[in-house]
């Protein structure tokens, strides 16, 4: 039988083009025409990195393995699937289980060995790339010039070197979107709220930094990380560099920004850019520290990014416009789109603790299935018999010894009542009065008897399991519980429909509540993970829709 197979082919960024790719293409297409292989389908992706796993071509593939589609994956390098140590390891580990070869052009049939080796030195380019590119970068901030990027308000200036190569970092002033920005500051010194300053924008047609539209925290930003038309020091003349670095999670695979402490921040005056008088700047930097020290008064945090406050915080996203669904009073949520930039039609509003249990009712009624709970009560049982047991062989055998501690120290005070010298055996009675006081120390921190457990659970169980959305909402378990949730459900968008809202739930706890109802596939990749599954939430998730 032929073994099919595909090809996967990337380059990283524009300074590479398609040709990359059509050269990737053609190589693995020779290789699977001389193993007389059957070609079935190319994969790519354009301009991506490969430290990343948000790649379309290469999630792509990775669903079309666990559904069996191939049994041999063709690519020019092992760095072109990926150059992360962790996931080319679980890339092969996967492509192993499955039985799918993995072959490129560079180095033939992958094995363990080119893993280790290659990943290693893929991981270590990496590192060197980033430390030279930062190196690079710091060098020009300290002649004034950019480190990356523009910020709104400037232009970049297109310069080139004798030898006709460009000067890259210089910036002019765009007067345009400065005259916006003195705006912005002016109105905010005199008492405008951020919001009411972005409704005013939109509604004047004035477009925000790279065409967008203004929001209040493309205004606002936050304090701490210099972002926000607000807190950009340029805009006073001052360049700030390397005030924050960012680190990669490694389950989301996202960038997380983390702040850098001021002794490494990199400053440079450069009084050409200044775009705001030092008064302006100052009357409203004033007023920032005076809103902030009112809402530390009133019990609340300074900065205005907290961790998700609710379940489902951060998840909601408007079916309209896109953008979140954000709390607008006690109870309710509400597009912030709508509310805070005034473009969304979507003005609809969802009490918080209907759209909980409309997402979480689901997972309620799987697990309240006799089966479920059964399996509990087994499980429970068992290791709670188990550990009870454990402690009661603890304790009989620190009371066995005792006795026989007991027992030795008769003996010792008997000897040196019969005439033994008390000098001889001082040291051996100390030793066993220590062992004594060990032992007793013990019993006394041991728990009490606790008694074994009827395996007839069943009552407990279902009342914890009936009160779920409660009890992760309790102040206790919350954190723990936003954890745990969040990393099942990818979205949740609140799509208008004839008045009311409709949910529709994405990610795997809807691919996980879909897998009970469907057959399951016995191809050895075929799971859930990574993979997007709608799934339209009703009473107790049927495909069926309905409104709140």
């Amino acid at each position: 039988m032929t073994k099919r197979a595909v090809i996967y082919a990337r380059y990283s960024s524009d300074l590479q083009s398609d040709a990359s790719i059509e050269d990737q293409v053609r190589l693995a297409e020779r290789l699977i025409a001389d193993r007389g292989w059957e070609l079935t389908q190319t994969y790519t992706d354009h301009g991506m990195s490969g430290a990343s796993l948000m790649r379309p071509g290469y999630q792509k593939l990775l669903e079309d393995a666990r559904s069996g589609a191939f049994e041999a994956v063709v690519a020019e390098s092992i760095d072109r699937l990926s150059r992360d140590q962790e996931h080319i390891a679980a890339f092969h580990k996967a492509m192993l289980f499955a039985d799918i070869t993995i072959c490129t052009s560079s180095e033939g049939d992958i094995n363990e060995l080119h893993i280790g080796l290659k990943g290693t030195m893929s991981a270590l380019y990496l590192k060197d790339l980033a430390d030279k590119t930062r190196r690079g970068l710091e060098g020009r901030v300290r002649k004034g010039k950019s480190g990356g990027g523009i910020s709104y308000g400037y232009n970049v200036v297109d310069l080139r070197a004798a030898d006709g190569s460009p000067v890259r970092g210089d910036r002019s002033i765009n007067q345009n979107e400065a005259a916006i920005i003195r705006q912005i500051f002016r109105e905010y010194s005199h008492g405008e709220s951020p919001r009411s300053i972005a409704h005013n924008l939109n509604r004047a047609g004035v477009r925000g930094p790279n065409g967008g539209t203004w929001s209040p925290s493309t205004i606002n930003g936050n304090w701490r990380r210099g972002t926000g038309i607000l807190n950009n020091e340029l805009y006073v003349g001052r360049l700030v560099w390397n005030r924050q670095r960012f680190i990669k999670d490694p389950i989301t695979g996202k960038r997380q920004a983390r702040l850098n402490p001021e002794e490494k921040w990199v400053i440079e005056d450069v009084p050409l850019l200044r775009i705001v008088d030092e008064d302006l700047w100052i009357t409203a930097k004033k007023r920032q520290l005076d809103i902030r020290k009112s809402i530390v008064h009133r019990g609340g945090r300074s900065e205005i990014a907290r961790r998700p406050r609710y379940l489902l915080s951060g998840l909601l996203e408007c079916g309209t416009c896109g953008g979140g669904f954000s709390k607008i009073n006690k109870d309710l949520y509400g597009c912030s789109t709508a509310r805070n930039k005034a473009i969304c039609s979507n003005r609809l509003s969802i009490r918080r603790d209907k759209v909980e249990h409309a997402v979480l009712g689901g997972l309620k009624d799987k697990l309240m299935q006799p089966e479920a709970y059964q399996a509990f009560v087994a499980e429970f049982t068992k290791e709670f018999n188990a550990r009870s047991s454990q402690e009661e062989a603890t304790k009989k055998r620190c009371l066995t010894e005792l006795e026989k501690i007991n027992s030795d120290i008769r003996r010792v005070i008997d000897a040196i009542k019969a005439g033994v010298s008390g000098e001889i055996l001082k040291d051996e009675i100390a030793a066993l009065e220590t062992k004594r006081a060990n032992l007793e120390s013990q019993l006394r921190a041991s728990p009490p008897t606790r008694p074994l457990l009827h395996p007839n659970l069943s009552k407990v169980y279902q009342k914890k399991i009936t009160n779920l959305i409660e009890a992760l909402n309790m102040p206790d378990t919350i954190s723990e519980a936003n954890s745990a949730i969040r990393q099942l459900i990818q979205s949740v968008r609140l799509v208008p429909n004839e008045g009311s809202l409709q949910i529709e739930l994405y990610g795997e706890l809807a691919a996980l509540l879909k897998l009970s109802e469907e057959p399951k596939t016995k191809h050895p990749l075929a799971r859930t993970e990574g993979v997007q599954v709608t799934m339209v939430a009703g009473a107790g998730f049927e495909p069926t829709t309905f409104g709140l």
